[in-house]
């Protein structure tokens, strides 16, 4: 008998499943609504002309000052969605232990840090817009692949700590198996090691984090408490097939090319929407005021584009769980982990295809399965 067959999905959790992807697909389509608006609204309104008339003469601290009261004020409009996506619902369906104060803790975490990384890439954008108004899109494809390759280098560093608190696997039989499946794939790292994210909530993961020297593994301390050693193998190869695979490298090249697009259409609006004869009443490309139409359409075409990216990654994945397959040899193991996976996570096994098409990073569960079974 195919050892694959033996396994059900739980149909009470898909219909929770599919209930609550469903909700988190609307909020998440009201906060994209309502960031659109809210940009077009600064353009339309003359609130963006007056704004940048009230800042101080210096370009990049304008820009700067223009940036953070543009975040902040569409951080107050869209924290009502945030929280109810965030945390309310969440706790709901049982997927987070937060309380408000600790989830308002970490968002302030993360907006400091997006701010950070924002006020970066902005004044980046900006300079590149004064000195090389022709070219501006090709450096700044440049740019944006150079910060996103250093901030995966210094995330296992100065980053996760912020969030979780990282510790060595202890010592035992489960480390010894893990590193020993890291050596048959040539896998080199700066360790393995697990963080504390039932503090968070009952979902589970694992992955890899950071690049070079400072790339390890990293295993979610709910993976360890409720599976199996043979499953937790398996999860670990389908990351390392990620690895053995150069799928790491050529997502990137991937990701900077549809980065150059969007930045090279970009630059097509700007030409026409930012001029001094433009419908915004702008100096140029490089007017602060010009924010709000660069952000929404850069967000425009990156919607337009991710399909493309979200393709490429289902079809990584299906190789990685090949690759786990042939390492460990147990695809029993490896698809229980797996419809596991989906209902500690609440993630939808049979999503519709246009859902899966926008939204899915992942092949669906029932596609997965039925590989494995094909495999087997």
């Amino acid at each position: 008998m195919n050892p694959v067959n033996d396994f059900n999905i739980d149909t009470n959790q898909q219909i929770r499943a599919r209930k609550y992807a469903g909700i988190q697909r609307r909020l998440f389509l009201a906060e994209l609504v309502l960031g659109l608006l809210f940009l077009f609204a600064l353009l339309w309104s003359g609130v963006a002309i007056r704004l940048r008339d009230m800042l101080p003469a210096s370009q990049y601290f304008a820009t700067t000052l223009f940036f953070t009261i543009m975040s902040a004020a569409y951080s107050v409009l869209s924290f009502p969605l945030v929280y109810y996506r965030g945390l309310a619902l969440p706790r709901h369906y049982g997927l987070s232990k937060e309380n408000f104060r600790d989830w308002l803790g970490t968002q302030t975490k993360e907006g400091l840090l997006g701010w950070i990384l924002g006020v970066i890439a902005i004044l980046a954008i900006y300079a590149l817009l004064i000195y090389l108004p022709d070219w501006w899109w090709l450096a700044a494809t440049v740019f944006t692949a150079l910060l996103s390759a250093l901030i995966s280098f210094i995330a296992p560093w100065f980053i996760m700590p912020l969030f979780f608190k990282a510790e060595p696997l202890p010592g035992g039989e489960l480390r010894q198996r893990l590193e020993s499946l890291a050596a048959r794939a040539n896998f080199s790292t700066a360790g393995i090691f697990t963080i504390d994210w039932s503090k968070k909530g009952e979902t589970a993961n694992a992955m890899f984090l950071g690049m070079g020297r400072s790339r390890r593994i990293i295993l979610t301390d709910t993976l360890l408490k409720k599976y199996t050693p043979d499953e937790m193998e398996t999860v670990l190869a389908h990351e390392l097939g990620h690895y053995r695979l150069g799928h790491i490298g050529r997502l990137l090249v991937l990701q900077s090319g549809l980065a150059l697009i969007v930045f090279a259409l970009t630059h097509l609006v700007l030409i026409h929407l930012a001029a001094i004869d433009g419908p915004f009443r702008l100096y140029g490309t490089s007017d602060a005021a010009g924010m709000p139409l660069l952000a929404a359409t850069l967000l425009i075409f990156s919607l337009l584009v991710s399909p493309f990216l979200m393709a490429f990654s289902r079809h990584i994945e299906s190789r990685a769980d090949e690759y786990s397959v042939k390492l460990t040899g147990n695809p029993t193991a490896f698809a229980q982990a797996l419809i596991r996976l989906h209902d500690q996570n609440l993630a939808e096994a049979e999503p519709g295809r246009w859902v899966e098409v926008f939204f899915y990073d992942h092949p669906p569960l029932v596609r997965r399965l039925a590989r494995l079974r094909r495999m087997s």
